[in-house]
């Protein structure tokens, strides 16, 4: 037998591991001294140690791991628990995936952003033309952000990307926030969606050469 200080360097653990292991009933001592209190564990008691690195190691918490270390768990019961802990990974590679590629988007504005800075502070480009979601409506400018925020909702609802490019066209601008302008937003999408009596889907028409003016903004 070995006391618990020689079995924690022969497993790779540490003392406080192997308490937390017991406290948990993972892995129990073989024997518990009653007057000293010393914990003595097995050879065999290894291969218990080993098989719970070895789940952490594939993602599983102790918790999930338990049904397989105590009571008659078969083969089936260890290949459903990974076949569920795989499934959860994936899920959780995917949702990474999604953020590296939105990441990735707000970098590449940035750069565009940079580069038209340092050519100038006005510049002469050619516009593609682009499908589009859209709402129209004369209204303060104001609350510009209440019509934005609405076609981001609608957008997103239908699978497409809510801060993809956004554009805004104003039909017919007010002096001052509170007056009446004839205001158009606009949200790039990859596909045509349903549109709706307030949504219009349509193709923002290019332009072949167009004034542009670079404003930044906080964010």
């Amino acid at each position: 037998m070995f006391k618990i200080g020689a079995f924690a360097k022969l497993g790779g653990v540490t003392v406080k591991t192997l308490r937390h292991y017991d406290e948990l009933g993972l892995i129990k001592p073989a024997r518990v001294d009653a007057e000293s209190g010393y914990r003595y564990y097995t050879a065999d008691q290894l291969l218990t140690l080993r098989r719970i690195t070895g789940f952490k190691e594939q993602g599983l918490t102790l918790e999930e791991m338990r049904p397989l270390l105590i009571g008659p768990a078969s083969p089936m019961d260890a290949k459903r628990t990974l076949l569920e802990k795989r499934k959860e990974l994936e899920q959780q590679i995917e949702e990474a995936q999604r953020q590296i590629t939105e990441v990735d988007e707000r970098l590449g504005r940035i750069a565009r952003d940079v580069m038209a800075v340092k050519e100038g502070t006005f510049l002469l480009r050619k516009v593609e033309p682009i499908l589009v979601a859209s709402i129209r409506e004369t209204l303060p400018r104001s609350q510009l952000c209440l019509l934005l925020d609405e076609l981001k909702r609608y957008v997103g609802s239908h699978g497409e990307e809510p801060d993809g490019g956004l554009t805004m066209i104003w039909h017919g601008r007010a002096g001052c926030g509170e007056e009446l302008s004839d205001i158009e937003v606009a949200i790039s999408i990859s596909k045509s969606i349903q549109s709706s009596g307030r949504v219009m889907i349509y193709q923002l028409p290019g332009i072949e050469e167009a004034a542009s003016y670079i404003h930044q903004c906080n964010p």
